[in-house]
């Protein structure tokens, strides 16, 4: 899976720079990056339980969505365990870190329980734009919407394009994920709480 998401992220950074390039791409751009935008799918997986409408710009979300849901509700958190691209990055980096500064750094109980708070804030301000934020009666508009369909090249420049808040949210990303075990997957992934609360 890992090399398959390198290979998708080397097709879509193609596409991306030959946009800004001026270019016409010769790559097309993959429609898997989508399973990275949660609000997407959120929304698609609303709209097509609720009405019947399928996204037509970006159906990887919605299908990632429902497949992470029921993996949950009939595996636990094997998603997290097994499949999960991020989660195996994220064991590299915190062994890189290891051989450079030995030793397993654990969090005091305290810190522990706020730097997991992080990750069902995170979730609870996507759940509150798909179920809240978005009423029903807007969502056809809004998947057709010119925001909705440009959703994963507007990920894409929050990354590409990197401001002093994007650089320091990806610092943060990088150093829970090299400092602890399991750093991203514990203090920060929203589908590892979304996960968590299925589980119960």
């Amino acid at each position: 899976l890992l090399l398959c998401w390198g290979l998708v992220t080397l097709q879509y950074c193609l596409h991306v720079w030959q946009l800004g390039q001026g270019i016409s791409p010769w790559l097309v751009r993959p429609d898997v990056v989508d399973g990275f935008l949660p609000i997407a799918g959120g929304l698609g997986l609303r709209a097509w339980l609720g009405q019947g409408l399928v996204d037509p710009h970006h159906p990887a979300a919605t299908v990632t969505v429902l497949v992470l849901s029921l993996s949950a509700l009939l595996l636990g958190r094997a998603f997290c365990a097994w499949f999960c691209p991020l989660g195996l990055v994220g064991e590299w980096l915190h062994g890189l870190r290891s051989r450079l500064l030995p030793g397993e750094w654990t969090p005091p109980r305290w810190l522990d329980v706020v730097l997991r708070g992080q990750k069902f804030l995170v979730l609870a301000f996507l759940l509150f734009i798909v179920l809240i934020a978005v009423p029903g009666a807007a969502l056809p508009g809004y998947l057709a919407s010119p925001y909705h369909q440009a959703a994963d090249m507007k990920m894409g420049a929050f990354f590409f394009n990197l401001t002093l808040i994007s650089g320091l949210c990806l610092g943060w990303v990088l150093l829970l994920t090299a400092t602890f075990r399991q750093g991203f997957c514990r203090y920060l992934c929203p589908y590892g709480a979304w996960l968590a609360l299925l589980g119960l």
